[in-house]
């Protein structure tokens, strides 16, 4: 409802404690600055269901040592196996480019070793 700027629907539950329009009008122009669509959407909720399948031992076992990384894994499930991650299929190209670009930078950066002063 955000993406489509559908303020009603949005606070359809939120009953007689709605956000106010000036926040709603906020987030809008968030939303129009980053450039979310529901293209991007759909692709982050893929990244972060299929994330994991990485750290499967059997996944990381059929890897060379020298790739035994998570997210090297699910790179090459994406490429060489797809339809070992079903959910990637549906996406548009534009959507499948973005996943294998946030497993490749994911690979390189780890947003949460980061956090944590790691590394």
């Amino acid at each position: 409802h955000l993406i489509q700027n559908d303020y009603e629907s949005f606070c359809m539950s939120q009953g007689s404690d709605r956000i106010t329009k000036d926040l709603w009008g906020a987030m809008q122009r968030f939303v129009e600055w980053v450039g979310i669509t529901e293209e991007s959407v759909h692709a982050i909720l893929v990244f972060l269901a299929i994330r994991g399948i990485g750290k499967a031992k059997p996944f990381l076992q059929a890897m060379r040592r020298d790739e035994q990384t998570p997210e090297v894994v699910v790179l090459a499930l994406l490429c060489d196996f797809p339809r070992k991650v079903p959910s990637h299929a549906p996406l548009t190209s534009g959507g499948q480019i973005l996943v294998e670009k946030a497993f490749e930078l994911h690979r390189t950066f780890n947003f949460a070793q980061f956090l944590q002063g790691e590394n």
